[in-house]
């Protein structure tokens, strides 16, 4: 039994090994996934989100777009991170576009607001970044985040002259 059993470990400690290189990290998942099957949704927005954290916000968007066009319904979440990576890439007029089309579609998605309070916060547009903050902790009050920039835009707020 004993050669029985290294074998079955050996066949299965090299299949694992195959399957981690899939498994290494969400862009390289999403990129397998992606040859398989690219009529889903999902893997676009996770290459669109390991993208955005990596800074290639044009690449970001790219997937994000095409997840939009793939996907079964409008998805709020895809437009507000379309519009964040725009954002963060310093095209605001574009970013506000998004968010506002993302809030169309789901008016009750915090994160949103959030990104939103973001772009105001440094638009210096303080009431307008207060309001949004607002929102996103009423909607979702167990993000500390919100309270966090919420507190932020109060105190740049009440020091502007």
């Amino acid at each position: 039994w004993a050669p029985l059993l290294a074998l079955l470990f050996s066949a299965y400690f090299i299949l694992l090994g195959i399957n981690n290189a899939h498994w290494k990290d969400q862009e390289t998942y999403c990129r397998y996934w992606l040859s398989l099957n690219e009529a889903n949704m999902t893997p676009f927005y996770g290459l669109g989100k390991s993208l955005l954290e990596k800074g290639d916000y044009a690449g970001a968007i790219r997937y994000f777009e095409k997840g939009l066009k793939v996907a079964r319904h409008h998805s709020a979440f895809i437009t507000a991170d379309i519009g964040y990576a725009y954002f963060l890439n310093g095209d605001h007029l574009t970013a506000q576009k998004y968010f506002q089309e993302a809030l169309q579609a789901e008016p009750e998605y915090s994160v949103t607001y959030f990104y939103l309070g973001r772009l105001f916060l440094e638009e210096q547009q303080f009431e307008k970044a207060k309001e949004a903050f607002s929102q996103a902790r009423r909607l979702y009050p167990k993000d500390p985040r919100y309270e966090t920039v919420l507190t932020l835009a109060e105190e740049r707020r009440d020091a502007v002259p």
